[in-house]
């Protein structure tokens, strides 16, 4: 059996590259290419597919919305998740929104092959620091303190760290997350609290007791 494949990310030069990779394979065809959610669902629409290698960050709705929907449309389609993206509060929704596989960017092209594979037996991948922070959210405290200012609780761990004095780098580390999500993070504060910067987020912070003992 063939496994019909589309891909979806809003980058041609990628998109390109993947499907010269998989081209390769005998047992997969990639049978189109989508540069935004709508695109997708139109070529889903006229062409099912077997599996669908998804971006979280596309134009005119994120890889969480398309996901969601080809869910609901088309429940026999598997979903692996190709993402520079690897928040754990993206991750979790990505997951509980039907992927059955999750990858990063910076994976192996043979990790990709084989995803696609797993995942159209019925079967799961995902990179091993996926795995450890869907198991550090199942292991969390079920109903931990609420962070200041409507900020989620990712955020808010952000916050606890640019507050202790840690840089973009230093937070990624700490978080094992990527700088790009730790300063989408900081945008998300600074807009949510009026903030002007890292000192006066830091200073939010005190002020309200949002540091660890």
């Amino acid at each position: 059996m063939v496994i019909r494949v589309l891909l979806a990310d809003d980058h041609t030069i990628l998109r390109e590259g993947l499907r010269s990779l998989l081209g390769r394979e005998e047992d997969i065809e990639v049978i189109g290419e989508a540069g935004d959610g709508p695109e997708l669902l139109a070529l889903l629409k006229q062409q099912p597919a077997d599996v669908v290698v998804l971006d979280y960050s596309m134009p005119h709705g994120n890889g969480l919305t398309a996901a969601q929907t080809i869910r609901s449309l088309y429940p026999l389609t598997k979903i692996v998740i190709l993402t520079n993206y690897d928040d754990e509060e993206i991750v979790v929704g990505l997951l509980a929104a039907g992927a059955a596989g999750y990858l990063l960017k910076d994976s192996a092209a043979r990790e990709l092959v084989h995803a696609i594979r797993m995942v159209y037996q019925g079967k799961s991948l995902f990179q091993s620091q996926i795995t450890q922070k869907v198991l550090d959210r199942l292991h969390r405290p079920t109903t931990p303190p609420q962070p200041p200012g409507g900020l989620t609780e990712r955020e808010g761990e952000v916050l606890k760290l640019v507050a202790k004095g840690l840089d973009n780098r230093e937070i990624a580390n700490q978080l094992y997350i990527s700088q790009r999500t730790v300063q989408n993070h900081l945008n998300n504060i600074y807009a949510k609290l009026n903030v002007r910067g890292r000192t006066e987020a830091a200073l939010f912070a005190v002020q309200n007791h949002w540091l660890s003992p």
